[in-house]
């Protein structure tokens, strides 16, 4: 998702930030909070969207009955939340100026990087505990913990209340995620009227 997300999104938010387009916005009657509303909600259009494709996929793949049980609807509210977040890494990414090559750089850092520290790659319980006490400070860490529960991959057993508790966690990674792009958003805007 973050990869996907990253190469598909990242490139159209830097379009709008080029000197010469967003010049032609801001001459424009376009409100400054308008321009932005549409944008962030052809980015939530977007992400919704490669998100419903996944949840499709699986509704394909898999029999309907498994993927609308309980288990798979608390797997289905798990991608949201993660598809949440990252939308807000490509919001973030896209906050500076990277050229094509970058944005797929960064993108694939973030994404792979994260997969093999969070237990995408390799199991939760086949990593050191170093590693897991490091990458608890990655929203794809909670996302994989209530992934494998869910499954039956973990010696950790379904407890609606760690379920409850991997999602606030990633909803605060979510808000801390889109805090940093709304200061990093309204900082380069300051920067760019002066």
């Amino acid at each position: 998702l973050i990869m996907m997300l990253c190469g598909g999104l990242s490139p159209v938010l830097i379009a709008f930030r080029q000197k010469d387009l967003s010049a032609r916005i801001n001459c424009s009657s376009l409100h400054m909070h308008s321009k932005n509303t549409q944008i962030g909600l052809g980015c939530i259009t977007y992400s919704l969207g490669i998100w419903l494709l996944f949840a499709i996929t699986s509704v394909i793949l898999y029999k309907p009955a498994q993927v609308f049980s309980q288990n798979g609807l608390l797997c289905l509210l798990n991608s949201l939340v993660f598809t949440l977040i990252s939308t807000a890494l490509t919001l973030l990414v896209s906050s500076f100026p990277l050229n094509g090559n970058t944005i797929n750089m960064v993108s694939n850092v973030i994404g792979l990087g994260m997969s093999f520290l969070c237990g995408i790659f390799v199991p939760q319980q086949f990593l050191g505990s170093g590693v897991i006490s490091f990458s608890r400070f990655l929203p794809a860490y909670w996302y994989i913990r209530i992934t494998n529960m869910l499954a039956g991959f973990s010696d950790e057993a379904l407890s609606m209340n760690t379920y409850r508790m991997c999602i606030g966690i990633q909803v605060l990674f979510f808000a801390a995620i889109f805090a940093v792009y709304l200061a990093v958003n309204r900082q380069q805007e300051k920067n760019s009227l002066a």
